[in-house]
This record gives C-alpha cells, sequence and structure tokens, in this order.
C-alpha cells in the first residue's frame, strides 16, 4: 500500500478545493488584539474552574434573594393578617359598647316601668 497524501485521504481540506479558497477565516475568533489583555469575563481557553465558580456563586444568590422574597412575603401577609384580626377585635369592641348602651337604656326604661306601676 503506497503512501496517500492529505489531500488524498481529506480533500475537503486540501488547497485546491475551492471552499477551502472562498473561506479564510481563523479557526477561533479572539475578541481582543494581540496587544490588549483579554478580559476576565471572556476567557479564551481554560478557566472553566472559574466559570464553574461564578455559576456557583450566582445560584447561591439568586437562591438567596428567593428565600429573601418569601420571607418579605410571608413577613407582609403576617402583618396584613394582624391587622385585620386587630380590626376585628375594634369592630367587636364597637359592637359590644353599642349593645350594652342599648341593654343599658332597656333597663332604664323597666326600672322607670316597675317604678310608675309602684307609684
Amino acid at each position: 500500500m503506497e503512501f496517500q497524501s492529505s489531500s488524498q485521504v481529506l480533500p475537503i481540506f486540501s488547497s485546491s478545493n475551492p471552499l477551502w479558497e472562498a473561506w479564510k477565516g481563523p479557526y477561533y475568533w479572539v475578541k481582543c488584539k494581540p496587544d490588549e489583555p483579554i478580559p476576565v469575563s471572556q476567557p479564551n481557553q481554560g478557566s472553566v474552574r472559574g466559570r464553574k465558580e461564578k455559576k456557583r456563586i450566582k445560584q447561591r444568590k439568586d437562591f438567596i434573594m428567593a428565600e429573601k422574597k418569601k420571607r418579605r412575603a410571608q413577613y407582609s401577609a403576617a402583618v396584613k393578617r394582624k391587622e385585620a384580626e386587630r380590626t376585628e377585635r375594634k369592630m367587636a369592641a364597637v359592637a359590644r359598647e353599642r349593645a350594652w348602651v342599648a341593654r343599658l337604656i332597656e333597663l332604664k326604661q323597666l326600672e322607670e316601668e316597675i317604678k310608675a306601676v309602684m307609684a
């Protein structure tokens, strides 16, 4: 068996292929120039550990904020419930007071009727 050149094995990657001539772009698109520093937020290679750590930190922060929202909602619901109960108690007290005033008026009328009958 004779040695075959790479153009015979993979014709798509040969320089004689018209697709190869049409596409002359880089293998990677780097977002910064060679003399500029690479931003931390856009690493070119590696730093999977950093990305995973940032992801974990973000998930933890999101969880904490969600729990904070839940607690705030529970607290506001409890405050509303307590205010409603307080209003109910006040209304009940006013109703008792009115009933007591009506009962006093009835008792005075009964007393006057008894005095009128006795006299």
